[in-house]
């Protein structure tokens, strides 16, 4: 499935994906996506200096994504967990300053499945 921009399967022991760009494709480090975006059809990969827009719906990419990795926090983001400062029950903060939004459903799954102290 993901072979359109480059993911292919297994990369979820990966540290670099190749994702299509306009002349071809680019190689960029997991880590260094800090959060993933839907857009219709459509998925804006956020990276920390960039963005970069993909032909491939956001479940899918995350289909081969580090699940342990990239938080599910909305049914239109996803964030790398490495680049989430806060997290509350409708917002969650991202270090570059940015607030997403937080999903109800997404939320409780998030509270089931995360180690939470306090």
């Amino acid at each position: 499935m993901m072979k359109k921009i480059g993911f292919g399967s297994n990369t979820n022991c990966r540290e670099h994906v190749f994702v299509k760009d306009n002349n071809g494709f680019k190689r960029i480090c997991i880590h260094n996506i800090v959060f993933l975006e839907a857009q219709r059809s459509c998925c804006i990969i956020h990276l920390q200096n960039c963005e970069m827009k993909v032909n491939v719906p956001l479940c899918e990419v995350l289909d081969d994504l580090d699940p342990h990795l990239f938080l599910r926090i909305h049914r239109s983001y996803s964030v790398n967990q490495e680049h989430l400062l806060e997290l509350s029950k409708y917002k969650a903060i991202i270090d570059n300053g940015q607030i997403l939004r937080v999903g109800k459903v997404y939320y409780q799954k998030i509270l089931k499945g995360t180690i939470l102290i306090g």
